[in-house]
């Protein structure tokens, strides 16, 4: 299972880094938007459910019943072309499993970063995805050293969890990957 989740970390990167790659060239109030951040986001992550064929549930008021639990939810289900418009799960469309969850947080708040991240622990998705933006390549570690740390702590982290945490910033992304020990091992830097 670990060789989909690193398959898909890296399918994923190659989805989230593009979609902020040019922050500079966007207008200051862009840059101060967390709704245009989340726009960028979920449009990327919209993107690679339909390469990847699976049903992406994304928390927006609208429609109703479709936020699964986390801000992004790749979900494998019976089959997605099935699903009649209501978010409900049906015998003929059924959720098989969860592929993978992803929390973002805008706000530059370790302690929010934080509480997101812990979201991602229970978890019991193929990949877990935390994708924020840090004030500091400074804070970036801090809150990387407090993940491998949440990891460890967590009683119930299994050593074949994997999760893909992405620190975007006008100067550069910075993804890396974590096992369920709280190892981490850098992805490759993003061709983008």
């Amino acid at each position: 299972m670990q060789g989909d989740a690193h398959k898909l970390a890296f399918q994923v990167r190659e989805a989230i880094v593009p979609a902020f790659s040019n922050i500079q060239a966007w207008s200051p109030s862009e840059q101060n938007s967390s709704a245009f951040w989340t726009g960028k986001l979920y449009a990327a992550m919209e993107a690679l459910a339909s390469t990847l064929n699976l049903d992406v549930r994304i928390s927006r008021k609208e429609p109703c019943n479709w936020q699964f639990l986390y801000d992004v939810a790749f979900l494998e289900t019976t089959d997605p072309r099935l699903l009649d418009g209501s978010g409900y799960f049906r015998p003929e469309a059924s959720m098989k499993r969860l592929v993978i969850a992803l929390e973002s947080e805008w706000l530059r708040n370790p302690e929010e970063i934080i509480y997101d991240f812990t979201k991602l622990l229970v978890a019991r998705a193929t990949l877990r995805v935390l994708v924020f933006c840090p004030t500091t390549a400074n804070d970036a570690d801090a809150i990387l050293e407090r993940v491998a740390a949440a990891i460890r702590d967590f009683r119930d982290s299994d050593p074949q969890d994997v999760y893909l945490v992405c620190a975007i910033t006008a100067a550069a992304s910075r993804c890396v990957l974590f096992n369920g020990s709280g190892g981490i091992h850098p992805l490759p830097p993003n061709e983008a």
